[in-house]
């Protein structure tokens, strides 16, 4: 994930974008502490307190990719 201008949480797939960014293992429950109260604090701690938004957006992109892994390939490349 990678942080954008405007503080929102982007997810960087291919790990391109600039800016500072922050790992979370694909896994379903590594991506479910993202949703707890300190899993919010941790991603705030990663980016420096200036993620100001997870988005949806975000989110759906997180949860999809975990579940392609899921249908295919069940490794961690």
């Amino acid at each position: 994930m990678v942080l954008d201008e405007r503080g929102c949480v982007l997810f960087d797939e291919k790990q391109r974008l600039p800016g500072r960014g922050a790992y979370v293992c694909p896994t379903d429950a590594c991506v479910a502490k993202l949703f707890t109260k300190h899993g919010d604090k941790r991603l705030r701690w990663a980016f420096k307190g200036r993620a100001r938004e997870l988005p949806q957006k975000t989110i759906d992109r997180i949860l999809a990719m975990i579940a392609s892994r899921k249908g295919g390939n069940t490794t961690n490349e």
